[in-house]
This record gives C-alpha cells, sequence and structure tokens, in this order.
C-alpha cells in the first residue's frame, strides 16, 4: 500500500492499515516541528507552470498544440507508425535560470493518444514506446506552422482520451518546496527527523500519527500542481518504490496536474497526475535517453 493509499483513504477493499501505539504523546506541536526541519533539510528549486488562454508561437512553452519541427526531422511514432501527440513543449530560455533543463533549446515531451494515454507497458515505464521526450539544442525560427502542419498527423482514437483540448501557454515562476509526501522516500526521512527530535517517543511510519495530526498539514505537502522540477505527486504510488529499475529516476522533469483554466478542462482519467521522470543532471546535459513516464488516477 503507497502512501497516498493509506493518506487519501480510498473506498473500496484494502489491506487493514498498521495498529497504531495506544497512548503515545504525539502532538501537533511536534508534527510541525518535524515538517519545518523535512522542508529545510530537502528543499529544492520548482518552477511552477501557470495557464494561459494566449496563442504560443510555434517554438514558445505550451501544453498541446502544433509542434516545433526542425527541417527534415519526423515526428515521434511507435513502433507500428503511430504518431505521438504533442503534450508540452518547453522553449529553455524562457525559463527562470535553473539547473535542471538546458539553458537553451526546446524540450518537448510527446505521448500517444489513445487509453493508455501512451503508457503501454506497466512493466517497463521507461521504455518509451508510446511517450517520448526530445531536445532539440538549437531552434530555427524561419521555421512555420505551415510547413510543419503537413508532417503532423498524429494517431487518435474515435473516443479521444487526451487529457485537454487546443493549447495552452505557458507562464513560469521560481520557487522552492521540500519533499512531497508521495514521494517513496518521505516515510523513511519523516521518521529519521522524528527520532533525532523526539527518540523518547518512537515512530515507526509517519501514518501511525493520528489523523487529526496529519490531514491537513499532510495536504499542504502533496506536491500536486502542473510544475517543473521539485517533488512528484501521486493519486497511488510512487512507482520507483516498487521497482529497482527506476531508483535512477530521480528528477522530476514535468508535472502536469488535472487542473485547466477557467472552463478548459485538463484531466487524466480521474483525476490522476502525470509525471516525466530522469537520472538527475541528464536533461540539463542534452540527455534524453532515459525517461520515466507515468500517470495514474483515482
Amino acid at each position: 500500500m503507497g502512501l497516498l493509499d493509506l493518506f487519501k483513504k480510498k473506498t473500496g477493499p484494502t489491506s487493514a492499515p498498521p495498529s497504531r501505539p495506544a497512548a503515545a504523546p504525539y502532538t501537533a506541536d511536534m508534527v510541525q516541528a518535524v515538517l519545518k526541519e523535512l522542508y529545510l533539510r530537502t528543499r529544492q528549486p520548482v518552477i511552477r507552470l501557470a495557464l494561459t488562454g494566449d496563442a504560443p508561437a510555434l517554438a514558445a512553452s505550451k501544453l498541446g498544440g502544433l509542434p516545433y519541427l526542425p527541417p527534415g526531422a519526423a515526428v515521434p511514432t511507435t513502433a507500428a507508425g503511430q504518431q505521438l501527440t504533442l503534450l508540452a513543449q518547453i522553449r529553455c530560455e524562457e525559463l527562470p535560470a535553473n539547473s535542471l533543463y538546458p539553458p537553451a533549446g526546446l524540450v518537448q515531451f510527446y505521448i500517444l493518444n489513445d487509453d493508455l494515454l501512451g503508457l503501454q507497458n506497466f512493466d517497463a515505464l521507461d521504455d518509451q514506446s508510446a511517450s517520448r521526450v526530445l531536445f532539440w539544442p538549437r531552434v530555427d525560427l524561419a521555421v512555420t506552422a505551415e510547413q510543419v502542419r503537413p508532417r503532423y498527423r498524429p494517431y487518435g482514437e474515435e473516443d479521444d482520451y487526451f487529457p485537454f483540448t487546443g493549447c495552452f501557454g505557458l507562464r513560469f515562476s521560481l520557487e522552492e518546496e521540500g519533499m512531497s509526501s508521495c514521494d517513496h522516500r518521505f516515510d523513511a526521512v519523516f521518521c529519521a527527523l522524528w527520532a533525532s527530535l523526539y527518540p523518547q517517543v518512537p515512530l515507526a511510519h509517519w501514518y501511525d500519527l493520528p489523523d487529526a495530526l496529519t490531514e491537513d498539514p499532510f495536504n499542504d505537502l502533496s506536491g500536486f500542481g502542473h510544475k517543473l522540477g521539485g517533488y512528484p505527486a501521486f493519486t497511488q504510488e510512487d512507482p520507483r518504490d516498487c521497482h529497482g529499475r527506476y531508483a535512477p529516476y530521480s528528477q522530476l522533469l514535468l508535472q502536469i496536474d488535472s487542473a485547466g483554466l477557467g472552463s478548459r478542462e485538463i484531466m487524466w482519467g480521474d483525476s490522476g497526475v502525470a509525471g516525466f521522470f530522469a537520472p538527475a543532471g541528464a536533461l540539463a546535459a542534452g540527455d534524453t535517453s532515459r525517461i520515466l513516464y507515468n500517470w495514474d488516477c483515482f
């Protein structure tokens, strides 16, 4: 059972939660002290994405829309030749100063527009068979939409499963955030800090704490929202905790949540969230060869 399985208290059959200590003197002040220390120890930069209704240029940052394609470049496809759909495009020069993305160029995120939204192999989330991340180190501003449009014919089914329609512009703001409660390392980090502050009050897992002490503060630590970098959110569990092969994917490149703009909806299944991960420092070096893509929902 993952952290959010316990935290969200989903309905339906679940395994019994661990028994809690009957009379441990846990207090809200103790929880807040640990969370403050956790933030100080784990904080890292995060670039928040704000959606706009603008019509972005071909090579501008955006969600959806027509992708930039260099002369002679092909749209990424599946092995069967199905073109992937542009999910997001990030123009590096438009970002606040950061160490996550290259200083210049264009990073694109593609997925297959089918009922699985490009998540074809649940046993190999990093195979990129129906998702792709591309990096173009140089952008040719002479390329026009008229040149790209005839080459872009993304696959689609009778029912459109893509999480949104049309295109959103993007604005960026640089902030900091501490480790999210969804991150597979959170429980161990929280309990280690607890032990250092309160060695006389044992705590095996954060979810042994009374709900009244965790519900509000842990909601604030859920990690949801549109962003580059920072710590991820999951509605189920962090797949990096379940499969050793995913351990290297420590850096969140892009997260797109189920949160639209006004009446324009973004929806991953039943209020889900999607994320792309890479080994630390890989994207900054222009390497998109190893990518983990995951989305889940309630």
